[in-house]
């Protein structure tokens, strides 16, 4: 499965950039404690009884996002000097180009649905990002955290069916999307294929001097 939405995968100037907000995958985590404290009988200083639990889901949280990448990178120093045909670079540039516009198209409908929530989206990082950081002294309401899990559950819903499309994009320009995949960590990895895939890309128009 891609990791699109998990990091900002860059492709040698391509422009292409794979999350709108970051931390929406880990942010999933903690899901369930914010649910509980929100929905729990017990309202005795219910922040105070959630805060050690919900610091120790972030730090275990943190450890295997830890793990997770260390072991994905070095998936992709073995994978930086894979051998690409011409061909099949095309290929990808392709499926690339398609992914990025299907990716861009679903961002206004997931700063909308952030808004729907009376939330703007910078808050919403805000608190997206200090959720994975147990030091963080950012004040979040409890109106606020059940609008940030609202639109969070709505932006997870958006992503689904973008993967969907992206994966079936991937397989209609003849690849897989595990080669798919394999070619992006390459990419990012090796100066070389960089070059190459730019190369192939099309040239943004400069813009008109104001």
């Amino acid at each position: 499965m891609f990791l699109f939405q998990k990091k900002v995968l860059r492709a040698a100037g391509s422009g292409l950039v794979m999350a709108l907000l970051l931390l929406f995958t880990a942010c999933s985590g903690n899901q369930g404690s914010s649910e509980t404290q929100n929905n729990g009988e017990d309202t005795a200083t219910p922040q105070a009884q959630q805060a050690p639990q919900d610091t120790a889901q972030m730090s275990a949280r943190q450890q295997q996002v830890r793990q997770q990448l260390q072991a994905q990178l070095q998936q992709q120093q073995q994978q930086a000097n894979i051998e690409v045909s011409d061909d099949e670079l095309e290929t990808f540039s392709d499926a690339l180009q398609t992914v990025q516009s299907l990716y861009q198209s679903s961002q206004p409908e997931m700063i909308q649905a952030i808004q729907d929530e009376g939330m703007e989206p910078n808050r919403f990082s805000q608190i997206a990002q200090s959720r994975q950081n147990p030091q963080s002294d950012l004040q979040v309401s409890d109106k606020e955290m059940e609008q940030f899990n609202n639109a969070l559950e709505s932006i997870r819903q958006i992503q689904s069916k973008v993967m969907e499309k992206q994966v079936s994009a991937v397989k209609e320009e003849g690849m897989t999307p595990e080669r798919f995949q394999t070619i992006l960590n390459a990419v990012r990895q090796n100066q070389d294929l960089q070059q190459r895939l730019q190369a192939m890309m099309p040239q943004q128009a400069p813009q008109p001097a104001q």
